[in-house]
């Protein structure tokens, strides 16, 4: 008895540092894959360098699509440069509009260019007056809809 309980315990003492070790690489990777200054890369499989080279790139990507410090544009594909182009371009846009509604007085639930293309204060063709009313899209009787648009006030 006393020697199957002192081989048990030769057993666990052997092995027991096999299991600390491998929790210490799961959390060495889980450090690497969250970008944790904490990751040792020399620690990692091939496999698992792998997983957090691509973590790291869907962390840059992030970051560039929110306009982050850490952003590094050289890591990004050339369909997300022009995702995170585009994303910037819009929220410089939305911005400038609510620049101009605030200026102009419009309430912030009108667009400054309407469906159509037509924005407000472009002059008419037809009256030669400022274009400042506002019109909703709409459908016709005959089920065409008409986009929303700006027209003059007569």
């Amino acid at each position: 008895m006393y020697k199957s309980i002192f081989k048990l315990f030769l057993t666990l003492l052997v092995l027991a540092p096999f299991g600390v070790q491998s929790q210490s690489f799961d959390k060495n990777f889980y450090a690497c894959n969250n970008g944790y200054a904490t990751c040792n890369q020399s620690l990692l499989t091939d496999v698992q360098k792998q997983q957090v080279h691509q973590s790291a790139l869907s962390r840059n990507y992030y970051a560039c699509n929110n306009g982050y410090a850490t952003c590094n544009q050289s890591l990004l594909t050339d369909v997300q440069k022009q995702e995170v182009d585009l994303r910037r371009i819009n929220s410089e846009l939305k911005s400038n509009n609510s620049l101009v509604e605030t200026n102009t007085g419009l309430s912030g639930s009108r667009p400054i260019c309407a469906e159509n293309g037509s924005c407000y204060g472009d002059i008419s063709n037809i009256t030669g007056l400022p274009k400042t009313t506002h019109v909703n899209g709409y459908y016709r009787k005959d089920g065409t809809y008409v986009r929303g648009h700006y027209r003059s006030r007569r």
